[in-house]
């Protein structure tokens, strides 16, 4: 009797953990609070700071830095590497860069929208409530809108590196946010859907631009954002109006990526399919802490052949270290009006980070073959 006790208490044990871990992962693709990326700062040298070296700070390209409250900068090349440190030349700091140990690394390069360039603050009405937005004019003569969707845990701060590219075609640009990202209204869910309950406040974002005189809507969709954009162009009762996507770094493929996660952590992989199948239903969903069970198939574009309809440019980099390069490829394959530039070198949603000439040529190019 003892060691049949003995049995189930460690196979409930066992349960436990298990829904313990799975509970963990969950909260890692459905968390709504905002992703931080924290760096060891080894020195600070005037116009020179050396980081501890990892996949972020060895990363090519330009990059924002923040250690404070207002302490802040960026960084740009790279200008010499010893000893396990990577130092990096200053282009711009709010503050001296003194005194730091640690910093916060983001591929958000600008502090706020006064740094790209004149803007107006706007409220988009959705269904959830007032949603803020920033309206950068184009040339007075253009009726083209671009609509910026970012991603999921970061705010609109991160699609303000494309508002140079459409700036500079002459379009009007609308930033926008949406519910559960800490700027729109609070996620009805409490959690993340993955976009697809987050998709339909693209919709008045859509008719915002248009009772402004846009007659032709473009949207430029990040990581999940791009996911949005997608099912925007597929459901939203005004996609007709919507003339063409600009995805970077799209997440095409919810569950490959979610099991892609899970290596990359270190996790078995059947722990990333446990964790997809328990959220696509309503009680084990719950289970795991999640708001709203999310409907995976309606997520599926990589392996969906002949469903978008809507002309697409895809920006994603081989190297990037959270959606697999192959999701973009599957999906240009099985979808014709699909222009797919591969942006090498670059980690997730970083590709302007990494070169903003070739992603700006990438954008601007597309556009004027749109016309």
């Amino acid at each position: 009797m003892l060691i049949v006790v003995l049995v189930i208490v460690g196979v409930l044990i066992l349960a436990v953990i298990g829904l313990i871990v799975l509970r963990i992962f969950a909260g890692q693709v459905v968390g709504l609070a905002l992703s931080r990326t924290r760096v060891r700062i080894k020195a600070i040298d005037g116009s020179r700071m050396t980081f501890q070296a990892n996949k972020y700070t060895e990363a090519e390209g330009r990059y924002f830095v923040r250690w404070g409250a207002t302490a802040s900068a960026r960084v740009g090349a790279i200008t010499g590497r010893a000893a396990g440190g990577v130092t990096r030349e200053v282009t711009f700091a709010a503050e001296a860069p003194v005194g730091a140990t640690s910093a916060d690394w983001s591929g958000q390069y600008f502090s706020g929208p006064h740094e790209v360039g004149t803007y107006d603050d706007v409220v988009i009405q959705t269904s959830e409530g007032e949603a803020p937005a920033w309206y950068f004019p184009g040339a007075p003569s253009s009726a083209d809108w671009v609509i910026h969707v970012h991603g999921i845990r970061v705010t609109r701060l991160s699609p303000l590196r494309g508002v140079d590219a459409i700036r500079s075609t002459g379009a009007h640009s609308l930033v926008i946010s949406y519910r559960g990202d800490t700027e729109g209204p609070a996620h009805p869910y409490g959690t993340s859907t993955l976009g697809v309950s987050e998709w339909p406040d693209i919709e008045p974002a859509i008719n915002y631009a248009k009772t402004r005189g846009a007659r032709r809507i473009f949207l430029m969709g990040w990581s999940m954002g791009a996911g949005m954009t997608l099912l925007a162009s597929e459901r939203a009762s005004n996609r007709d109006d919507i003339d063409g996507l600009i995805l970077i770094g799209p997440v095409t493929d919810w569950r490959a990526t979610i099991v892609h996660g899970a290596r990359a952590a270190g996790v078995p992989a059947r722990v990333g399919k446990l964790v997809t199948a328990a959220l696509s239903h309503r009680f084990s969903a719950r289970l795991l802490g999640a708001g709203h069970p999310i409907d995976f198939d309606a997520l599926d574009w990589a392996g969906s052949p002949g469903r978008l309809s809507t002309p697409c440019l895809v920006l994603h980099s081989p190297t990037d270290d959270e959606v697999p390069f192959e999701l973009s490829e599957r999906f240009a394959a099985s979808n014709p009006g699909v222009t797919l530039k591969e942006q090498p070198g670059a980690l997730h949603t970083l590709e302007w980070n990494r070169s903003a000439e070739s992603f700006e040529a990438a954008v601007t190019s597309w556009l004027a073959d749109a016309n």
